[in-house]
């Protein structure tokens, strides 16, 4: 059974009201996810041995600059981040050992990604959110 470590080098800052604000700024409040019987679902994937732990909050990016404006408060504010697509994984890779944020890349960021294949031209595009 996974579970988070202790000690100094696992020291994270919990979320608090300031924080949300933040993040709300950065997102907007309708890509902001605060409440526990919503955020249960963020804090597991399919993962049989792995036990669930709830993150304090769960932001969902608009775009790849609010990503990164994210990144930078949750780095100065020592916030761990955990990252998360739709959770059909199979090792725990997605749950919050250590609480703090969920920044759900499920959306589409407006990224799109061509390949082309020579003769016959085959093209193929792709965003985040295809599965």
């Amino acid at each position: 059974m996974l579970s988070a470590e202790t000690g100094p080098r696992y020291r994270f800052h919990k979320v608090n009201t300031t924080d949300i604000q933040a993040l709300i700024s950065i997102v907007g409040p309708s890509n902001v996810i605060t409440g526990r019987e919503r955020l249960l679902d963020y804090g597991h994937d399919e993962a049989p041995l792995v036990k669930p732990s709830l993150p304090q909050i769960v932001v969902k990016p608009v775009n790849t600059a609010s990503v990164s404006e994210l990144l930078k408060y949750a780095t100065n504010r020592h916030i761990p981040v955990t990252t998360r697509g739709a959770g059909t994984g199979l090792s725990g890779g997605c749950i919050p050992l250590y609480g703090g944020i969920v920044l759900s890349l499920l959306r589409d960021l407006g990224s799109v990604f061509t390949t082309r294949v020579a003769q016959p031209v085959f093209v193929a595009r792709i965003s985040p959110a295809d599965t």
